[in-house]
């Protein structure tokens, strides 16, 4: 008698450390289809990096070289499906959600696919049949699995199901089922097998399946995602995930790293919001390069609250720091890959550098520009509202790059001229032209390169709501007074009697006032002033950004003169006279206030506005794009 009550007492003890072995926050995910689930990208450096061990893989094959066995659970580092496969979406599918996820919830992912291969491959009466004709590439990815990866996917899924709950089935297929109307109907039979073998209630898991690379990237197979969406009405419990905007691979068939990255992430997000976590509050782990990077510079990059990630591979230094205008430390790992993510920051043009032990450097990483003073990275930060300077496809003007010998400082000097797009065609054409100026520390690379002069005139060309013009980009950095009043400063000079000449003698310009226009930003600004207001019988049209006169005493002198000369330059200019500031947080805005009184006082006629943004290139590329569209006309 006693020994069947011990024997009860000892199967009772064993049963409840069964059921208490399956852990409910582990989150077991399926996941199964061709060549996009397994991963085509490569994987790069930060894909394997900051890897949360609450995101594991349950090994599908043996794989030596990674020290991984069948059946076992692993922390998630790629690859995912087999020992020399890609990125797949489900590598931040299970990135986001522990992300997201409370820190007691585990993610554990079950990867069996097999690029090229049919639905057919995963279920279970045709199985056998495809595997018998596969071709001959495909074998080796099918003897992985002992040629049966749907028993396979199974065998894996029946033993996570010991250590956790199956959550949901990530699919990703299609490709090789192009335009089968009846393809709903076969992931149909296919998902409920899955169910039935793993004892789980119809309809019961949520099926997240995701399109194949979308028409808006040019993918061959986009005709198939309209029946992909349709997957829903064929089963209740399907979420279809879109591929829109997710960068596709050069044989538009497969996605980038990128691609997967975003990819992954709408399969986590679709999910998140099946286990009630609201979209505004999901925490986003998919960073994207900045456009100002070097090619194939996966950093520094852009997270979706605009703070930016930035990473510097250097084993030999023992400090690292980005400066920003703030100061971030870079954190090392064991590799000697120093990382940071900083604040978020605001939107448009920065100058940055990195200080290694103490010395600031240019990010090899980033395109270099010419400002303060010196070469220094600099980054993009987007924002809604930027899109007149983005390229289009529209016809493009050529930015030349120009070398003239100036006689006031007896040497080589050198600027960029942006012609627009008809200039070489129509050979007897003359054009207006606009002499734009930068700011202190930079040169005539800054209108070039930063202030994307070229694409703002193309798209307004394009658009018709600004003439075609000749840009004149030349570098202010003269020498001498660039400040001195009346037109005797060193940079009117290069420009009245070196920089216009040559402009006028090699290129085809209309040369009366009302077809030539000054304008610059900051010291550009300042420049436009003690050149323009002398000189309105060379200039019809002033544009001064950012700009107004220093509290310097020679003022005086100008004032003077446009008391004098005020109903002349008034003509002359008659509305050309265009001034705009970076709102109240730009540095020159107290001086800009001081010369519109001075004016006011003087009758001096303008025309003004404000464009938040401060002392930045996002507010003087609006400038331009504002500017050029009165000029001319």
């Amino acid at each position: 008698m006693k020994i069947k009550f011990f024997l009860i007492v000892a199967m009772l003890w064993l049963c409840n450390n069964v059921l208490n072995a399956q852990d409910k926050n582990f989150h077991i995910y399926i996941c199964f289809g061709q060549s996009n689930m397994e991963g085509n990208a490569r994987i790069e450096p930060q894909d394997k990096e900051d890897v949360s061990p609450r995101f594991r893989v349950m090994s599908a094959v043996d794989c030596p070289d990674l020290q991984r066995v069948k059946g076992q659970w692993y922390t998630a580092v790629p690859p995912l499906a087999r020992c020399n496969t890609g990125l797949t979406p489900a590598d931040y599918f299970g990135r986001t959600l522990v992300a997201n996820l409370p820190e007691d919830v585990r993610v554990g992912i079950i990867m069996v696919a097999v690029g090229g291969c049919k639905i057919e491959l995963f279920d279970k009466k045709t199985c056998k049949d495809y595997v018998k004709n596969a071709p001959e590439w495909m074998k080796s990815a099918l003897e992985a699995y002992d040629n049966n990866p749907y028993e396979r996917l199974i065998e894996l899924a029946k033993s996570a199901q010991k250590d956790g709950v199956i959550k949901g089935i990530l699919l990703h297929q299609g490709e090789s089922n192009i335009g089968e109307e009846t393809w709903p109907k076969k992931v149909k039979t296919v998902y409920d097998n899955i169910l039935k073998d793993l004892k789980l209630e119809k309809n019961s898991v949520p099926l997240l399946a995701g399109e194949v690379v979308n028409a808006d990237q040019g993918g061959i197979s986009a005709a198939h995602n309209a029946i992909i969406d349709k997957l829903p009405s064929v089963i209740p419990s399907a979420h279809v995930i879109s591929s829109k905007g997710c960068p596709a691979a050069s044989d538009n068939l497969h996605f980038n790293a990128l691609g997967y990255r975003m990819l992954g992430e709408r399969y986590a997000q679709t999910m998140l919001g099946l286990l009630g976590y609201p979209k505004d509050k999901m925490v986003s782990v998919v960073s994207v390069p900045a456009t100002t990077n070097v090619p194939n510079a996966s950093f520094p990059a852009l997270m979706p609250d605009n703070s930016v990630k930035f990473r510097i591979v250097a084993p030999d230094a023992k400090q690292i720091q980005v400066d920003l205008g703030k100061k971030y430390d870079m954190q090392r790992n064991e590799e000697g890959v120093w990382t940071c993510t900083t604040e978020p920051q605001s939107p448009g043009f920065h100058y940055y550098s990195i200080i290694i032990d103490g010395v600031a450097v240019a990010d090899p990483a980033s395109e270099t520009f010419y400002g303060m003073g010196r070469m220094a990275a600099g980054i993009e930060i987007p924002f809604e509202g930027d899109g007149f300077y983005q390229v289009k496809d529209v016809p493009h003007g050529v930015i030349r790059s120009q070398r003239y010998y100036s006689n006031q400082t007896r040497s080589w000097r050198h600027m960029f001229i942006y012609t627009p797009p008809t200039y070489d065609k129509n050979s007897d054409v003359k054009y207006p032209v606009l002499y734009i100026q930068h700011g202190g520390g930079e040169d005539e690379r800054g209108w070039a390169q930063q202030g994307h002069t070229d694409l703002i005139l193309d798209n307004l060309i394009a658009e018709g709501k600004a003439k075609e013009m000749i840009v004149v980009m030349s570098n202010g950095n003269v020498g001498g007074m660039w400040f001195a009043p009346l037109g005797r400063d060193a940079f009117s000079q290069e420009l009245l009697n070196n920089i216009i000449p040559f402009v006028e003698k090699n290129y085809r310009t209309l040369t009366d006032p009302a077809n030539r226009a000054l304008a610059g930003l900051s010291m550009g600004g300042i420049q436009t002033l003690n050149t323009g207001l002398v000189n309105t019988d060379k200039f019809a049209w002033l544009g001064v950004f950012s700009s107004g006169w220093f509290a310097q005493s020679n003022n005086s002198a100008m004032l003077d003169y446009l008391t004098k000369n005020k109903d002349i330059i008034n003509s002359n200019l008659k509305k050309g006279l265009f001034l705009t500031m970076g709102g109240k947080e730009d540095i020159a805005y107290e001086n800009c206030l001081k010369m519109k009184q001075e004016f006011d006082k003087i009758g001096i006629k303008y025309s003004y506005y404000d464009y938040p943004g401060g002392h930045t290139w996002p507010v003087w590329r609006d400038n331009l794009y504002r500017f050029s569209q009165i000029l001319f006309k």
